[in-house]
This record gives structure tokens, sequence and C-alpha cells, in this order.
């Protein structure tokens, strides 16, 4: 009680920090969660890792479930990705940020919870009158492959190598 009286007077952020460490308690302490609450705690730590809006002000998390297609379980994510004035930017982007999205699943134990990570990477593009999503990167990385690297020196670059399957926009080739 005493904590949630004191979060009233903290930032954002800061209640944001402190809600995840809640989280990570009740998770330690053994108790049982729903699917539900852990794709909610996996929402808030990608948030953290990513930012919870991309640098044009757009929400960055789009999409976050479970899945199972050929009979494997799998973790979709899709992120909108932040702008950036050239092609090189916007690939350097995409990987990094899917770097970050797979050493948070590691770091979170989902490399044990399912059998492949399905990663899309969209850019907000603007045809006049609305706004579109358009992939800039899709990508499936086997449970194995997280598990297995160390993400956080692993170069960014090296991604479509590690993937099962990668499309990737021309824009980003």
């Amino acid at each position: 009680m005493f904590q949630m009286v004191m979060a009233m007077g903290k930032t954002r952020f800061q209640r944001s920090a402190l809600a995840l460490s809640a989280l990570i308690l009740l998770v330690c302490s053994g108790a049982a969660i729903s699917p539900e609450m852990e794709l909610r705690i996996l929402r808030k730590a990608l948030g953290n890792s990513l930012g919870e809006k991309t640098n044009a002000g757009t929400a960055r998390l789009v999409t976050l479930r479970r899945d199972a297609k050929d009979g494997r379980s799998a973790l979709v994510v899709g992120v909108i990705a932040n702008k950036s004035p050239t092609a090189a930017g916007l690939r350097h982007g995409a990987f990094s940020d899917v770097v970050k999205i797979l050493r948070v699943l590691k770091d979170w134990g989902w490399d044990s919870k399912i059998d492949r990570a399905m990663i899309g990477e969209y850019s907000v593009r603007s045809n006049g009158s609305e706004d579109t999503a358009e992939p800039l990167l899709k990508l499936v990385v086997a449970a194995e492959t997280i598990r297995r690297i160390d993400w956080k020196t692993f170069d960014p670059t090296k991604i479509p190598e590690i993937a099962e399957a990668v499309e990737m926009d021309a824009i980003i080739r």
C-alpha cells in the first residue's frame, strides 16, 4: 500500500518502472499468472526497451500475440520503425529493433515458452489523406537461436543470417 501511495507522486517513467518491478516480484514469487498477464508484462518490457513511441510520435508496439502455425508455437511481434531520412538509417534501426526484441525475449524466458518468434517492422507512409503501415522487414527466428546468442554483443547487421526466414522491403535491402 505504501508503494502505491508513493507511486502517485512519481513521474510516468518512475511509475512504469515501479509497475514493472512489482510484476517481476510477482513472477519471481512463483505465483501463477495468466497468459494475458504474461503478454502484458512482455509488452511493458518491450516498451521499455524500444520506447513507447516512435520519433514521429506514433505508438511503437502495434502487435503482440501468441500464435500457432504448422504445429509450432510462435510469438508475433509487430513494431513501427522510427523514421529516418536514409535507407541505411531505416535498415540499421530495423535490425537494431529486432536485436532489442530478441534480447528482451531471452531475458524474460520466452525462448523456453515458444518455438519461434515472428517479428515484423513496419514503416508508416503517407499517401495523401491517410497513413498506411507498410512492411519493412519480416522475419522468423527459432527459439533455439534466441537462447544461443548473446544479444548484448550481437552485431545487428547479422540479423538476416540467423533468421529462419526473412523478407525485406527493397528500400532496406
